[in-house]
């Protein structure tokens, strides 16, 4: 953080002001607070620009010039039933069963993360309101969050009975490696179903068709070896009818009222209908859970999110085969346990209104629920939660709420409920883009300070502090991170003292080409560098001089930008920089070539695409360039390099 035109014996007090919803794992919530950046160079990519990219740390040991102090007001809604800190000691003070105030009791605390955790689970179903006060912004209009908490351990004799829809994509563009990673994944997936549990798969392209049409079978070992063998067969073809599928699947008959039913989407995600699909899962959020899991090195994952996000869930991607277990046994930890169904939520004698979500799914005893709505008028009346508890036993809490409930400290949740429904419009927007749409969109970004496609963050200061305009400027020092000696530093004098030929040392690091000798005393390391060296190639070993082995004699590089941006004052530098980095890399370079390289926003060679000359070095050129960060340059541009080489 930078802050300007501070005058002599001025005060500044610096306000950050964030929202965030935490999510549990594994029962617990955790907020983690960090206070220290620690030691980090930019060296080895800009030899001219090796500096520190933070501020320069303290020595070991030596006492921050500053204090540190931290509080910090929880409310929960439901009970806390734990509270503690990993990283310092706290002081906690208890204003009621909903309600403490932390405080850090450490002076010296700012040299790691402050990290706070809690667990508000306990042996039943719990549920809770929190309420903020009316906001004259809002023309008197508070926000409410209504909270469910599954139990830390349910019975088994408390489960639901559990059926799973399996939606699997069997499309053109899954054909080969995706379509072996799905089915991977279903050999993983299947056979970790109980037997008194009942499943069905569907598989989509052009058209959709269910193994068994006329509803779910039980898990047995036999029906799951049966399913197993039908999506080995599988190889791929036709579009991709994602719609199809997912109304197809939903449509398969329920064998039991009270049952838990959770679907399952297994796709690469290359389809156009992402609203569509997001409101389609939204609208029937009371008729199944929905959990997708994204296949292949390239998945569409703003349709895997964008349907976590409409399901109230999570996403899953799965690269390879050899992650396959590890997700489905995630998942597998996630739906096993459904505690409560068909659940509702009715407000009496409270006017709300833009309630979120409308329809709930199955509370999970590692998902809790949250529903966001604005009401008006003076909390009142009863908050009122049924379900079917264990697929048939009726459940029922009630809230009562009154104006005690409504605490100062709760107005984050207007933001957290209008980001809320910016996401429902701007899915509706992608679905048909409609100027009212654009508008809702835009008034609440303004309205609510939030980021949209919409609306930017502009910061606008109109007094004027230093009417000489003279800066004098302070870097101000971190202490070094708890934990972290002053070995960390020593490289980074090291490389910082000796300047253009640090790039060429830590390239031959890396493939071990040059070997370091001096008159320094005591152990060669990174850290401990003697004053005066030589460079000379390194020793063959042993094994290479039985061989014979002999490395190719080293070519003069030169390379020319011929065609792209690069700032003009710079060329000359980003000329030796690629340069350099084919000096090391022992082609057998026998003659000038020409290649057109890509880069992303961040300035990385992302793609080496051959144009012109001696191509049996394509692919150690291409190796050398490919994810090096281009000083100079303008991100997500490309530009055409020439390559001379002379012996």
């Amino acid at each position: 953080m930078r802050v300007t035109n501070i005058m002599p014996k001025d005060r500044i007090e610096v306000t950050l002001d964030y929202s965030e919803l935490l999510v549990p794992e594994n029962a617990v919530y955790e907020f983690v607070y960090p206070t220290v950046v620690g030691p980090r160079y930019k060296g080895g990519v800009d030899a001219g620009q090796n500096r520190w990219m933070a501020s320069p740390p303290l020595p070991e040991g030596q006492a921050a010039p500053y204090s540190f102090a931290l509080k910090a007001h929880l409310e929960t809604g439901v009970p806390i039933k734990e509270l503690s800190s990993p990283s310092h000691h706290i002081v906690k003070t208890s204003s009621g069963p909903t309600s403490t105030d932390v405080t850090m009791d450490d002076a010296a605390g700012g040299n790691r993360d402050f990290v706070l955790r809690y667990r508000l689970s306990g042996d039943r179903i719990e549920s809770g309101v929190l309420l903020s006060p009316p906001d004259a912004r809002d023309q008197g209009t508070g926000t409410f969050a209504v909270m469910m908490e599954p139990p830390r351990a349910p019975k088994r004799a408390e489960l639901p009975p559990r059926e799973y829809l399996f939606l699997l994509d069997v499309s053109g563009s899954m054909n080969g490696f995706p379509l072996d990673t799905a089915k991977e994944l279903m050999r993983k997936l299947l056979p970790q179903l109980r037997a008194i549990d009942s499943f069905d798969v569907a598989l989509f392209s052009g058209a959709a068709y269910v193994l068994n049409p006329a509803g779910s079978v039980a898990a047995t070992p036999n029906n799951v070896k049966q399913a197993l063998e039908s999506i080995e067969r599988q190889q791929g073809g036709g579009g991709t009818e994602l719609m199809g599928g997912l109304e197809m699947t939903y449509r398969i008959p329920k064998r039991d009222p009270g049952v838990s039913r959770t679907v399952v989407v297994v796709t690469d995600g290359f389809v156009g209908v992402e609203a569509q699909a997001f409101r389609f899962v939204r609208e029937h959020l009371r008729e199944a859970n929905l959990f997708a899991f994204g296949i292949g090195s390239s998945v569409n994952r703003g349709l895997i999110e964008g349907l976590a996000r409409a399901g109230l869930g999570e996403p899953f991607v799965v690269l390879n085969t050899g992650e396959a277990a590890g997700q489905a046994e995630r998942l597998r930890k996630l739906i096993e346990e459904p505690v409560l169904t068909h659940i509702s939520v009715t407000f009496k004698s409270l006017d709300t209104s833009e309630v979120s979500p409308t329809a709930i799914p199955d509370l999970l005893s590692r998902r809790p629920l949250i529903v966001l709505g604005q009401y008006r008028g003076a909390p009142q009346g009863t908050v009122t939660i049924t379900g079917l508890a264990g697929g048939h036993t009726p459940f029922r809490q009630e809230i009562a709420l009154s104006q005690g409930q409504v605490r100062a400290e709760n107005a984050p949740l207007r933001a957290l409920w209008a980001r809320r429904w910016v996401t429902l419009l701007e899915d509706e927007h992608h679905l048909t883009p409609q100027a009212a749409l654009a508008e809702g969109i835009t008034q609440l970004g303004l309205h609510y300070h939030l980021l949209t496609p919409f609306t930017s963050f502009v910061a606008v200061d109109s007094e004027v502090a230093n009417g000489t305009g003279a800066l004098k400027e302070v870097t101000q020092p971190l202490p070094l991170p708890e934990g972290v000696s002053q070995s960390a530093l020593g490289q980074v004098g090291f490389l910082k003292g000796i300047g253009t030929a640090g790039m060429e040392i830590g390239a031959a690091f890396g493939r071990g080409g040059l070997d370091l000798s001096g008159t320094g005393e005591g152990t060669m390391g990174l850290g401990n560098i003697p004053a005066t060296m030589s460079l000379r190639p390194a020793a063959r070993s042993k094994t290479e001089e039985k061989s014979g082995k002999k490395h190719a004699a080293a070519p003069t590089v030169k390379v020319f930008i011929t065609e792209g941006w690069v700032a003009k004052s710079s060329q000359d530098a980003t000329d030796v920089f690629l340069a350099a980095a084919l000096k090391g890399e022992r082609c057998a370079f026998s003659g000038p070539f020409s290649v057109k390289l890509l880069l992303d926003v961040q300035g990385r060679i992302t793609r080496v695409i051959w144009l012109a000359g001696d191509k049996t070095v394509e692919g150690c050129v291409s190796r050398q360039w490919q994810g090096m960060v281009v000083p100079h340059t303008q991100g997500g541009s490309a530009f055409v390099v020439t390559v001379s080489v002379a012996k």
